[in-house]
């Protein structure tokens, strides 16, 4: 059987056409004439002993970019049906990864590209959300490099087994639940060798706990440091549930690097926004919390036009509309505050904290009124 395999891959040798019987045999008559000259000097033979095109000499380099060219240029114009379109079918051609340059696929190995890579596993440890997004951005704007590529590069590689505490994505959701892998399956059969075994084959049975809410209210400075309060708080706890045959890209390590598809995009975003590298702002956690319906049912009537919060309509004018405006304060905010939490206390409700007012009160759709735009007429009265 392998002789007659050689002998099949000699033959396919043989039948193989050269430069010069592409050219003539899809080159036209006009064109091939351009290239006659060139198709006298052997071009077949052009880089037959050089490793590489870079290493060629100038002028038999000069005369394979020729051919090349022609050939290329020649298929574009006839790739399409109908009317031609050269610069699509190149557009569609460039935009190939198989056809993209090696250096290109390679980037990732290049030093400079590696340093930033440190940076951002250095960032992510030590949960520095900015610097992380900010090396990202430059990660993401290398050309041919795609989100895969990023995601096996950026993420730390974990072998996954039994009484290591992971997080696990609840099916198709966003959420995580803090678990201990109790047993791996293997699905591979036993006859099959290991080094052809699939990894996506491989579940694992996984065993949930809760955690305590001193643990998951805690601003942790490092993954390790995460890592380790989350150990001591399921030490001695016992499982609230157990899911079985869960698939390995299910699962997370809680102490590794882990980049997401949404981290990338998001970085793509702030790049396009403003330029690869670019510092990032103060990221600010706005956290309203929950209060009762009858307090937010009153809320709602105090923040609006016929409530006791000072609150009346804008006037239907261009300039309001353009900028959004809907409401105007005809007080402060720091007085209709005051005055909310004194009425709470009159009705027997627990008042509301300074943070929560403002977050509700201080919209994009309601400004202070001024003098030309109030709409109580008391100033232009006096």
């Amino acid at each position: 059987d392998d002789d007659e395999e050689e002998e099949e891959d000699d033959d396919d040798d043989k039948n193989r056409l050269t430069l010069s019987e592409i050219c003539r045999a899809v080159l036209p008559k006009d064109e091939l004439r351009k290239i006659q000259s060139i198709l006298r000097k052997a071009p077949d033979t052009i880089g037959a002993r050089r490793a590489t095109v870079a290493s060629i000499e100038y002028d038999r380099k000069r005369q394979l970019q020729k051919i090349v060219a022609f050939l290329v240029n020649h298929i574009c114009r006839i790739a399409k049906a109908g009317e031609q379109d050269s610069k699509g079918v190149w557009d569609l051609l460039l935009n190939d990864r198989s056809v993209q340059r090696k250096e290109q696929a390679n980037i990732l190995d290049h030093p400079l590209v590696a340093n930033v890579v440190q940076a951002y596993r250095v960032a992510k440890r030590t949960k520095k959300i900015r610097a992380a997004r900010q090396m990202l951005s430059l990660l993401v704007t290398l050309p041919g490099v795609t989100y895969d590529q990023l995601i096996e590069v950026c993420s730390d590689s974990v072998d996954f087994s039994i009484d290591m505490i992971v997080r696990v994505r609840v099916n198709d959701d966003r959420t995580y639940r803090i678990g201990k892998i109790v047993q791996v399956n293997d699905s591979c059969d036993d006859e099959k060798e290991d080094d052809f075994k699939d990894e996506r084959s491989i579940t694992y049975d996984v065993e949930y706990f809760t955690l305590d809410r001193s643990t998951t209210d805690r601003r942790f400075v490092s993954l390790g440091q995460q890592a380790n309060a989350i150990s001591s708080c399921i030490e001695n706890k016992t499982a609230n549930g157990v899911d079985f045959y869960v698939p390995a890209e299910r699962i997370r390590s809680i102490d590794a690097v882990n980049t997401s598809r949404d981290e990338i995009y998001k970085a793509k975003l702030h790049a396009l926004a403003y330029y690869p590298g670019a510092e990032l702002g103060r990221v600010v956690f706005s956290r309203p919390g929950r209060f009762d319906a009858q307090r937010a049912e009153y809320l709602a009537t105090y923040l609006r036009p016929g409530g006791t919060g000072g609150v009346e309509l804008a006037d239907a004018s261009n300039r309001n509309v353009q900028r959004g405006i809907r409401y105007m304060r005809t007080d402060t905010v720091s007085n209709m505050y005051k005055r909310l939490n004194e009425q709470l206390k009159k009705l027997n409700l627990r008042p509301l904290s300074k943070g929560l007012f403002f977050f509700h009160a201080a919209t994009k759709d309601t400004v202070d009124a001024k003098a030309e735009t109030c709409v109580c007429r008391t100033c232009r009265d006096l």
